[in-house]
């Protein structure tokens, strides 16, 4: 998967949770944290995907997922 199609993936996944979310939620700012870590780990070469991630299932390490 590119860099580029992952910075797409955060960004879409950023502004969900900002649409979803009342603005004073601190659990949007953890969880977008949480994004923006992954996308760096991932651009050093870290964290490989998985298709299991590909196919939407949530990821617990990422977004709080349950």
């Amino acid at each position: 998967m590119s860099d580029h199609m992952i910075e797409d993936l955060i960004e879409g996944s950023i502004r969900l949770l900002d649409k979803h979310f009342p603005a004073d939620d601190r659990r949007v700012r953890d969880r977008i944290a949480a994004l923006y870590r992954f996308q760096d780990i991932r651009a050093a070469g870290g964290l490989p995907i998985s298709r299991r991630v590909l196919r939407g299932r949530r990821d617990r390490n990422l977004v709080g997922g349950k």
